[in-house]
């Protein structure tokens, strides 16, 4: 009997319609998504809305401090549940929390429901259908192309720079920005939630292998890159215990923190 978690039947059969391709699609849509609702719209919006609501330039990028909180603390526990048992139920839930929060912000009245909303709320569901969920699956899926693959699905993250700050730029002009928020709310859950349910796991889970080699590969020794990197993972917790833990740690953040800043400010400072 077909289950909700079956592949399409040319998927097992031929490496040409290995499933992991489909997945790094929906991994460039989902980081295109998540980190365009988080940072590349919000520079258009500051302008209008601490105009209309009266609020300082700091009151309003407070918003994404609190958000670089949240994105920490929803890392540990993203990470270690896709692991287990995939990403599909997190972009679901994602999507529609996304969707939610960019929609009630069109109402927002008060800086703590601003800081509610697109600090915790936006920030979470952004979290929950972006690269700490997608990044994970490509992993999985591709050992040998895994650079690759990422990079490609990472391009997403740039795509949503070129498109959607200049959109969403001629959408608060168009309609304001209360309605600006409205559309990107539905076309997000638009987009995303039919996509989450393309996300699958692992390519074991589904009898197939990484980079979409087959049974013929793995017996001429093929899967041998796959087996070593397998038997080379760490435990979260021997993770933690290398040096080289930390310096990764410490090279995202400081792009994480200065990167934001500049695509929250840019706008402003030009129109300026």
């Amino acid at each position: 009997m077909a289950t909700s978690n079956a592949l399409p039947q040319d998927a097992a059969k031929s490496p040409r319609f290995f499933y992991g391709y489909w997945l790094v699609g929906v991994a460039f849509i989902s980081q295109f998504i998540s980190v365009g609702s988080q940072n590349y719209v919000i520079g258009s919006f500051l302008t209008p809305m601490t105009t209309d609501l009266g609020w300082s330039r700091a009151d309003f990028q407070l918003s994404r401090t609190v958000g670089q909180f949240v994105l920490a603390f929803t890392g540990f526990f993203i990470g270690s549940y896709v692991d287990r048992k995939g990403g599909k139920r997190l972009m679901q839930v994602g999507a529609l929390v996304l969707g939610a929060a960019l929609f009630l912000t069109s109402y927002v009245q008060n800086e703590w429901q601003w800081l509610l909303l697109n600090g915790v709320a936006v920030t979470a569901g952004a979290a929950l259908i972006g690269n700490f969920v997608v990044n994970i699956t490509v992993s999985k899926w591709f050992v040998v192309q895994r650079g690759r693959m990422i990079s490609y699905a990472s391009m997403g993250v740039s795509m949503a720079g070129v498109v959607l700050t200049p959109a969403s730029t001629a959408l608060v002009d168009g309609v304001g920005w209360r309605m600006a928020w409205r559309v990107i709310a539905v076309c997000a859950v638009a987009v995303m939630l039919p996509l989450s349910f393309l996300m699958r796991r692992a390519p074991e889970d589904h009898g197939l292998h990484p980079d979409g080699r087959t049974d013929a590969d793995h017996a001429a020794g093929a899967g041998k890159a796959a087996a070593a990197d397998f038997a080379s993972s760490m435990t979260r917790s021997q993770a933690i215990r290398t040096k080289d833990f930390y310096l990764i740690v410490v090279g995202f953040g400081l792009g994480v923190v200065s990167i934001p800043v500049i695509l929250t400010q840019t706008i402003p400072f030009m129109t300026d």
